[in-house]
């Protein structure tokens, strides 16, 4: 790839990935917004608390997050764990501004269904991603993406697909 284009939530993130790119020879840019289906709105951003009410949420990936949810082991997502509010960007602002995007990585801890949806992602190339949860959510975005995509790879949650005129 000639470049990368990456959007976090997480100043951390951001950070950890400038480090790691320092000195190296790769063309990238790194915005700070979070990949959401609405434009132009304020996100909130989410510290993950644990099972025992933790929400130490630095140095690990899938500890912030823009959607709420609760798992039976009272872990998640929760309102009162605010941390943050940064703007949004729609998988249509992406297309349009990184036409000549080969590949789209999207790792969003759950807000992926949200995010493409019912969008048209059809001039995406490649989709790589965790899709999160079980179930009819994550069944009904897959067959939405599987409409102009075929799947080349899988390992729960990791699938990756492939455009089918490709």
């Amino acid at each position: 790839f000639d470049k990368f284009i990456c959007f976090d939530i997480c100043e951390e993130n951001i950070q950890t990935l400038n480090n790691n790119l320092k000195n190296k020879d790769v063309i990238y840019e790194v915005y700070k917004k979070a990949c959401h289906p609405e434009k132009g709105k304020k996100i909130s951003v989410y510290a993950h608390q644990d099972q025992k009410g933790s929400i130490e949420y630095f140095g690990n990936s899938g500890n912030v997050g823009i959607k709420l949810y609760s798992n039976n082991d009272n872990s998640g997502y929760f309102k009162e764990n605010k941390i943050d509010e940064i703007d949004s960007i729609t998988i249509e602002e992406i297309v349009e501004k990184y036409a000549d995007m080969k590949l789209l990585k999207i790792d969003i801890e759950g807000a992926e269904y949200d995010f493409l949806q019912d969008k048209d992602i059809s001039k995406i190339p490649y989709i790589v991603g965790e899709f999160h949860f079980d179930g009819k959510v994550r069944n009904d975005l897959l067959v939405h993406i599987s409409k102009t995509h075929n799947i080349i790879y899988h390992s729960a949650p990791v699938f990756c697909f492939k455009r089918r005129d490709l």
